[in-house]
């Protein structure tokens, strides 16, 4: 049972260019919020080249896993994947890699609310197109 239909949030973000463009920006996003999980929790290879392509691998393999897969069963497998992608790329132990994403996670949560601050809108709003 797959909760969102890609035809679903294709619509949702007003036609495929705005899609593929926030595809884009999700990537660009998380590429530089990795790096700073990586270099803090002392990862090696942190040039921007290398958590480029470790950012766009853990991207597609998520993205395979959470559309093709229940969303609970996709959630946990994507999860578990991208951590051992991040460990075995960036010669961390596992729980560096979590640390990692972690801190990622907290520098993405703090740009949501601050664009939300910007536009104007309440978390509310935002999180009610966001979560199902």
């Amino acid at each position: 049972m797959v909760l969102l239909d890609i035809n679903d949030l294709i619509a949702g973000v007003g036609g495929i260019f705005f899609f593929v463009l926030f595809l884009v920006l999700i990537l660009i996003v998380q590429i530089f919020s990795l790096k700073v999980g990586i270099g803090s929790v002392k990862g090696k290879n942190t040039t921007m080249g290398s958590v480029f392509i470790t950012g766009l691998i853990n991207f597609v393999a998520m993205f395979l896993l959470i559309f093709f897969l229940p969303w609970y069963l996709g959630w946990l497998i994507a999860i578990i994947v991208g951590l051992l992608i991040i460990k075995i790329r960036h010669e961390t132990t596992f729980f560096g890699a979590l640390g990692a994403v972690i801190i990622s996670w907290i520098i993405i949560i703090i740009l949501i609310i601050v664009i939300a601050m910007l536009i104007g809108t309440t978390l509310n709003v935002l999180l009610g197109y966001l979560l199902p």
